[in-house]
């Protein structure tokens, strides 16, 4: 409705995330009163991975407004009593989590843990009628279609994934794993940049990053006697860190190392920093979370000043191949990693060279006889793929790489030369 252009696709996580700020302070007064509410919002408001999700045409943001919605349902059930517009928020957001992504399954099953651990008689029962109801929804609508892409998937893990260093995948995991609630306060990069450095006065950051986790992460667990209101968030991040985390730990797998598979849990992270209980003063403890809001201040502000950190940088890769290819040159796309077809590729640049007039080939295997002579009747070709500048020489023997435009640490851009005859 309101156009394809980046901004409009954009603009709907950005409602989403904004919409979860304000779910999110309900949810929080609930559990913990207003003042814990109000530190927590700020957090959730300002914090690094928050904002990236609210800036991506990706449905994270629409996944966590939906988890908090039904999180928000589920304890006003609870603590108020079940009436037909709460249950219904509840099966409504719950079904829209499940279309939304499968991370949501985990999620689902932590709230109806939680609601048989927590809740009694009718409200109990009503409570788990939505969320089986919800599932049962999913699976009516979704489900053939679920089918078909198990089907139709490749077959081993995607290379990405794939622990690299599998004698160390123990360790390397609990790394990955204490530096989440940095990463969700501070952004992705921001604290991947941190934990790479171990020397000099990084390493009081990195230390301070593996305080953070154990706090928000493991003595949560150990504080559940004495404060019930944990409970949910405990159950919540096991419904979603927990899962991701054993998923990689049976499967020799990185998913816990990129956030994306987490970040249904980062709201946890951001109540139990509001509304820890330590030190005694609550002077004390609201100047702590003052200190975490201020510290996400000035990281936003970073953002505003310097920008974001930057991804794959396909408007100028596009600008720049525009400017430098002929008409007679050709674009090639190749990739022979089944879990990534180099039409992706062709999409990307295709979006800011929309009335481009250049030839462009699609490539999953290297050239037989016939194509190679095609190939050879052009003056120069341009290589798009995963470290182009390698992958050149393979599919092209004899071709010589003559200039390179980055797009991604990993993808580039490489203007081959046919070889002298």
């Amino acid at each position: 409705m309101f156009g394809t252009s980046a901004a409009a696709v954009r603009s709907l996580s950005a409602v989403f995330s904004a919409g979860a700020v304000v779910v999110f302070f309900d949810l929080c007064k609930l559990f913990h009163g207003r003042r814990i509410a109000f530190l927590a919002v700020g957090i959730i408001a300002l914090a690094g991975a928050q904002l990236d999700v609210a800036q991506e045409a990706r449905c994270y943001a629409l996944l966590i407004f939906l988890a908090i919605g039904c999180a928000d349902a589920l304890v006003r059930i609870e603590k108020i009593g079940p009436t037909p517009r709460r249950l219904a928020a509840l099966v409504g957001c719950l079904l829209l989590g499940f279309l939304t992504h499968y991370l949501m399954a985990g999620f689902a099953g932590a709230l109806a843990l939680y609601a048989l651990l927590r809740m009694r008689g009718a409200g109990r029962l009503r409570a788990l009628g939505a969320i089986i109801s919800s599932g049962l929804l999913a699976a009516v609508i979704w489900g053939p279609s679920l089918l078909w892409q198990i089907r139709h998937l490749p077959g081993p893990t995607p290379s990405f994934l794939r622990e690299s260093q599998s004698d160390r995948h123990l360790e390397l995991t609990l790394r990955r794993v204490a530096g989440l609630p940095g990463e969700y306060l501070c952004g992705e990069s921001t604290a991947d940049e941190i934990f790479r450095q171990q020397t000099g006065g990084d390493q009081l950051l990195t230390d301070l990053l593996v305080a953070l986790a154990v706090v928000t992460l493991i003595l949560p667990i150990f504080r559940l006697r004495r404060r019930g209101d944990l409970l949910i968030w405990v159950l919540w991040m096991g419904g979603t860190i927990g899962i991701v985390v054993i998923a990689d730990l049976l499967g020799s797998t990185t998913m816990s190392g990129y956030i994306r598979y987490t970040i249904l849990g980062s709201p946890c992270v951001y109540a139990i920093v509001a509304g820890w209980d330590w030190p005694r003063r609550r002077v004390l403890r609201d100047a702590l979370a003052w200190a975490v809001i201020v510290g996400l201040v000035i990281l936003a502000a970073g953002r505003v000043i310097y920008g974001p950190e930057p991804k794959e940088n396909w408007r100028e890769a596009a600008q720049a191949l525009d400017s430098r290819s002929g008409k007679n040159d050709l674009i090639v796309f190749f990739n022979q990693d089944p879990w990534l077809a180099p039409g992706i590729w062709y999409m990307c640049l295709h979006y800011y060279l929309p009335d481009s007039d250049r030839p462009w080939l699609l490539l999953r295997e290297p050239p037989d006889r016939t194509l190679w002579r095609q190939l050879n009747s052009r003056d120069s070709l341009w290589l798009v793929g995963v470290h182009a500048e390698t992958t050149g020489g393979l599919l092209l023997p004899g071709w010589r790489v003559e200039k390179v435009i980055p797009v991604s640490p990993d993808t580039t851009i490489c203007r081959m030369v046919r070889p002298a005859m």
